[in-house]
């Protein structure tokens, strides 16, 4: 299955490598019409974003509520801000994609968010997977990144890690977690990692501006991965949250 994610910077996508793609994730800060030529484009089964703190400009009425779901705004594009999606209710493919929107900043959700806000994401995922309504997740899709001990030390305030989010990175292990936000060129520093948890591993990366990955949907494995800039990947060895100390 290949997997095109995009975030944050609208840039041409070369089709030399990939002319179709089986899904088409969006990271958010990104308009209707860039999706909307991505998915013209790589003419994917699905199509599925969270929104960035950029992306209040699209939605005329702020104060009304954002849903999950196909909008008129994002047409063709399935929106999670809290929630995940089952492809296969949809188009029968064995893939989960949950997804939190926005930026730790102060402003309206889903466009910004507060930790307490992350963790009661955090604490419906795990409540859901612990009585079983949740089977799997294989892909997790934030705005922000999840927090990783020793890293994004180098991010200002409003592009923090979501520690909450770190946790539920732990929980869940999803095999892969993408976020944007984050641009490479703010500074030196590792954006993207492959954390181990015991035998289970996680490949976090910073979709920035794009990225194909090729995911083995059986086996739950990430096979290879092509992106406009090389993505370096630092491995990370996490304790699962159970086993941290209190």
């Amino acid at each position: 299955m290949i997997i095109l994610f995009v975030s944050d910077e609208e840039r041409f996508i070369s089709k030399k490598r990939y002319d179709r793609c089986d899904v088409v994730v969006g990271c958010g800060d990104l308009s209707p019409g860039f999706l909307d030529y991505v998915v013209s484009e790589f003419r994917p089964h699905f199509a599925v974003s969270v929104l960035g703190n950029h992306d209040h400009r699209y939605f005329p009425d702020s104060h009304e509520p954002v849903k999950r779901g196909f909008t008129d705004i994002y047409k063709g594009v399935y929106l999670l801000t809290k929630d995940y999606v089952d492809l296969r209710k949809w188009v029968g493919l064995n893939l989960t994609i949950a997804g939190f929107s926005g930026a730790y900043s102060h402003g309206p959700f889903p466009f910004h968010y507060q930790e307490k806000e992350a963790r009661a994401f955090c604490s419906k995922m795990k409540r859901e997977k612990t009585i079983g309504k949740i089977k799997k997740i294989d892909v997790m899709i934030s705005h922000s990144p999840p927090h990783i001990p020793g890293y994004f030390r180098n991010s200002d305030y409003f592009h923090r890690s979501s520690v909450p989010m770190g946790r539920l990175l732990s929980y869940l292990q999803p095999p892969i977690w993408a976020y944007g936000h984050v641009h490479p060129r703010y500074g030196r520093q590792e954006l993207s990692f492959e954390t181990r948890f015991l035998s289970r591993r996680s490949l976090v990366m910073n979709a920035i501006p794009y990225c194909f990955l090729d995911y083995d949907e059986k086996k739950r494995e990430v096979n290879g991965l092509v992106s406009l800039h090389p993505i370096l990947v630092q491995t990370v060895h996490m304790i699962p949250l159970k086993e941290r100390s209190r």
